[in-house]
This record gives C-alpha cells, structure tokens and sequence, in this order.
C-alpha cells in the first residue's frame, strides 16, 4: 500500500475482530496489508458494516462493554492509530 489511494474496505466480522483482538486475525496472512492501511491511512469500513454492527448488537449476537454508538465512534478512531500486533483492547 504505498500508494496513497490505496484503501482497504473491511468486511464486518474483520472490523469486529480487528477492535476486539480476536484470534482469528492473529495468524492471518492479511495482518500485514491491515497494518499497511492503517499506517498509510487507507483502512475503511462502509457505512453497511456500522448498520450491521448495530443490527447484530440489538440483536443480541454482538456484546460490547460499551453502548453500540460508542463503540462505532471508538473503533473508528482507534483504528487509525494502532497496528494489527498491538492490543485493540488498548483503545477503551
């Protein structure tokens, strides 16, 4: 990604995992394109994935420690400044 008008759009359950430090992103292959965007500021997440974010939560599928809004507005935040290696815990 060292093209400045290179962006990577996340998908929903990546969004989640990325901001709660879950497993399944600890391994990945895409670890590295993920720290890329968020370096080069090119990380995104549509408008569709906070919709489905908060349909799962109402749905109770989602838990946050945090009311859903806030958690939208966190992560959103948080993602620009931290790599996939460090603790997305560290952004509460």
């Amino acid at each position: 990604m060292s093209d400045s008008q290179d962006i990577l759009l996340l998908d929903t359950h990546v969004w989640v995992w990325l901001m709660t430090g879950a497993d399944q992103l600890k391994n990945s292959p895409c670890i590295f394109q993920i720290d890329q965007a968020i370096l080069y500021s090119g990380l995104r997440v549509s408008a569709v994935s906070v919709w489905e974010v908060g349909k799962l939560e109402y749905k109770g599928r989602l838990k946050f420690h945090m009311d859903c809004l806030t958690w939208v507005k966190k992560s959103i935040t948080c993602s620009r400044h931290f790599a996939i290696r460090n603790n997305a815990g560290d952004c509460d």
